[in-house]
């Protein structure tokens, strides 16, 4: 009789031994798991990714900088600017602004109707910002060169050449879904600068800005033929 109960309770040990292992393991599977979709998450685009900075929100016509144009009137220094051959997929340009020495292409996958305002292209729709700029020529080697700040902004190979840009910066409270927009900065031409702003990551911006034809443009003879 004693060696039964005996036998009962060693079972009883083994059988609770085995179902605490279990859920011991089980536990730690499930917290790993947590832990890489959050290490995951923490380096892609939030949904509710919003403007980490205070800013006005203005209707898009007001925000595009100077008098909109159509494409044949988007000129820089007296000459039509290039478009870029790639755009993610569903995207495609649909506005110009031109002012002194810069011209602002809106790129989106919807049309840009007058209720779209700022944030709502560039958070809600993840519009593209392109902007290009007539600049003086030594401007380019002062400006893409190894960036102070390694930690957000790089180098970024274009072609044969090198821009700069870093990626979504997230604001670093987890309770806060604030993001500043990826960028990147480059040169085409003889003195033309493209800056890229987009919620999207860093090597979107560095396919677009490869896909601009670098011997198109020569600035530094603008208005000649």
């Amino acid at each position: 009789m004693k060696t039964q109960y005996l036998l009962i309770i060693i079972s009883c040990i083994i059988v609770i031994s085995f179902v605490s292992l279990v859920f011991t393991v089980n536990k730690q599977s499930t917290s790993g798991t947590t832990n890489m979709q959050d290490s995951s998450e923490s380096k892609t685009f939030a949904e509710d990714c919003t403007v980490e900075y205070p800013a006005t929100t203005i209707p898009i016509s007001q925000w595009q900088e100077g008098k909109q144009v159509n494409a044949s009137d988007a000129l820089l220094a007296g000459q039509s600017i290039p478009m870029p051959k790639y755009l993610p997929a569903g995207y495609a340009v649909e506005k110009f602004a031109v002012s002194k020495d810069r011209v602002m292409v809106l790129a989106s996958k919807f049309p840009l109707n007058s209720s779209l305002t700022n944030i709502g292209f560039m958070y809600k729709d993840r519009g593209i910002s392109i902007y290009f700029d007539h600049v003086p020529p030594d401007r380019k080697a002062n400006e893409i060169r190894q960036p102070v700040n390694p930690t957000e902004w790089k180098l970024v190979d274009i072609n044969n050449e090198k821009g700069l840009g870093h990626e979504i910066i997230r604001s670093a409270d987890p309770q806060d879904h604030g993001c500043v927009l990826a960028e990147l900065i480059f040169y085409i031409g003889n003195d033309t600068r493209i800056n890229l702003n987009a919620l999207m990551p860093l090597n979107e911006l560095a396919k677009i800005a490869s896909s601009f034809n670098s011997s198109s443009l020569d600035f530094g003879h603008s208005g000649t033929q």
